[in-house]
């Protein structure tokens, strides 16, 4: 199943959005006493190697397959600024690419908002529990 899925991202024409995911991040509270946490919904977002060195890298929020050419592939993709940016990548760093966002699409993203989403209801019980503390005293 996987592996058809990894076809199906690979032929031209092909274009995703990535799944996003939540994340904790602080807000600060509007009397500027104390900061809050809260769950955000932040955009899926996957490494794309484009070049030779290992710093030779983009972010990639949406990409469109455009074409093969030769042993490169031409793709139309959204980066971290939501710029919109033509690029040919190797084959192997297609390859590569699909199959990180494979892992992502069917549980990276739900993995990864699970653990925010876990490690958010231990802080507020933290939080809570101090709380309680504090006003015994």
């Amino acid at each position: 199943m996987l592996d058809d899925q990894k076809e199906s991202f690979m032929k031209p024409g092909f274009s995703l959005k990535l799944k996003g995911y939540k994340s904790i991040a602080w807000v600060n509270s509007s009397d500027d006493s104390t900061n809050d946490r809260e769950l955000q919904d932040k955009p899926g977002e996957l490494r794309l190697q484009t070049g030779r060195s290992k710093y030779d890298y983009m972010f990639v929020h949406e990409f469109t397959v455009n074409k093969k050419v030769g042993y490169k592939y031409d793709l139309t993709i959204l980066d971290h600024n939501d710029k919109s940016r033509n690029v040919q990548v190797t084959e192997l760093q297609f390859v590569n690419f699909i199959d990180e966002v494979v892992k992502w699409e069917n549980s990276g993203a739900q993995n990864r908002t699970d653990r925010a989403v876990q490690r958010f209801n231990e802080i507020m019980e933290t939080i809570a529990k101090e709380n309680i503390l504090t006003n015994k005293k």
